[in-house]
């Protein structure tokens, strides 16, 4: 597979997800073939709070892009919100993710991942908006819900970590419902996941160098 491939294999990809449907190994090779072109992120930022329980649900088109997290144990899913889990779910692969425990200006990071080590795809769902200049916003939402034993010293919500074998339903839209797939969201094993204190550097939302979720040394 060329490098040009690749890059249409994973457009056609992006139409396919809108449709419903993504071959999952074909993109998982064009994305192994480019890694050695892309840019690495140690630490993505421009990620807004949560949403409150009692809000209206709905990605945020003021948001200029920025992430909203979801909470997925509120009492019913509003209208908006369930129409783009029908049709507009996706994944977010990541290798760990931050938590921060502690009053504001003094707030000590961890850096959350598997105890495998291994990349792993967190559920969310995304939508597009149409710009006061005309322009496209597309923005995207990282669904959470309750602690595990694991998180819960840490922080009071966990992102919604897919298992490997339930991504394919997940983003096949069109063949399975939201009621089909909901069951995948529920917090991950205790037994699977690790987690360390890593430096106060990565409280700077400028940084973003490869030491960034590095434990701090004894």
């Amino acid at each position: 597979m060329r490098v040009l491939e690749a890059l249409k294999i994973l457009e056609d990809a992006t139409l396919n997800c809108k449709r419903g449907s993504v071959d999952t190994p074909k993109v998982r090779e064009a994305l192994d073939l480019l890694e050695p072109y892309c840019r690495p992120e140690w630490r993505v930022t421009g990620f807004r709070d949560h949403l409150k329980a009692h809000k209206e649900f709905g990605l945020d088109p003021n948001g200029e892009g920025q992430q909203q997290n979801l909470r997925v144990y509120f009492g019913g899913i509003h209208d908006n919100v369930r129409r783009l889990l029908e049709k507009r779910r996706c994944v977010i692969p990541v290798d760990g993710f931050y938590e921060f425990v502690g009053e504001k200006g003094s707030k000590i990071p961890w850096f959350v991942y598997l105890k495998s080590k291994e990349p792993f795809s967190l559920a969310g769902f995304w939508d597009t908006w149409k710009k006061p200049d005309g322009g496209i916003l597309e923005s995207f939402t990282i669904i959470t819900m309750p602690p595990n034993d694991f998180i819960l010293p840490i922080h009071d919500r966990i992102p919604a970590i897919l298992h490997p074998q339930d991504e394919e339903a997940w983003l096949n839209c069109a063949g399975s419902s939201f009621d089909k797939v909901e069951p995948f969201l529920v917090p991950f094993p205790n037994d699977q996941m690790a987690a360390h204190i890593t430096s106060t550097r990565v409280n700077n939302s400028r940084y973003n160098e490869p030491d960034c979720g590095a434990p701090i040394e004894a």
